[in-house]
């Protein structure tokens, strides 16, 4: 419906019962297609924990055939456009791959805030979801050089000591 695009990073492949029951109950439709696709991967649509909690939600879980993608067009696309963008930021502020997850967590924050083709009047899905137009002024580069400020400390004219430099990884 609205387009809006959530990322949640794991340390782990467990099946994450409760963000999803978090995110459904917040997010989630009340009526109408009340799915959840996944792959056949194991983690999910093998998991019993996570049909269980899927099916309390008032979902029914639907398993897309092995690699066919095409089945789920409208989330693949955006995985493989995020892909890109984290590609091309970690490459742009010359970082190595671990930062990986700051630039997907990045491309999620700034994709939100375009104008989306399949909306009506090519409005933002952070518009969307919220009603309201997103405030574009504090964006920065991803991976730029920052010197920041550090609260509380005793400033002399002449010395640095309460400034740090480092690299700009997300909001």
């Amino acid at each position: 419906y609205s387009r809006h695009l959530w990322v949640f990073l794991f340390t782990d492949k467990k099946p994450p019962i409760a963000t999803v029951t978090s995110f459904l109950s917040t997010y989630g439709i009340t009526s109408g297609f009340r799915k959840v696709r996944t792959d056949q991967g194991g983690e999910l649509a093998g998991s019993a924990a996570f049909r269980n909690c899927i099916s309390k939600a008032g979902y029914t879980l639907e398993v897309t055939g092995a690699g066919a993608s095409f089945q789920n067009a409208i989330a693949e696309r955006p995985h493989r456009t995020l892909a890109n963008m984290m590609r091309t930021m970690l490459s742009g502020s010359n970082l190595s791959s671990e930062y990986w997850s700051h630039a997907l967590l990045h491309a999620v924050y700034i994709k939100n805030r375009l104008p989306h083709s399949s909306l009506p009047g090519r409005i933002t899905p952070f518009k969307r979801l919220t009603r309201r137009v997103p405030n574009l002024t504090h964006l920065r580069v991803f991976g730029s050089h920052v010197t920041v400020k550090q609260p509380r400390v005793c400033r002399h004219k002449i010395d640095s000591t309460h400034t740090t430099t480092g690299t700009f990884l997300g909001y």
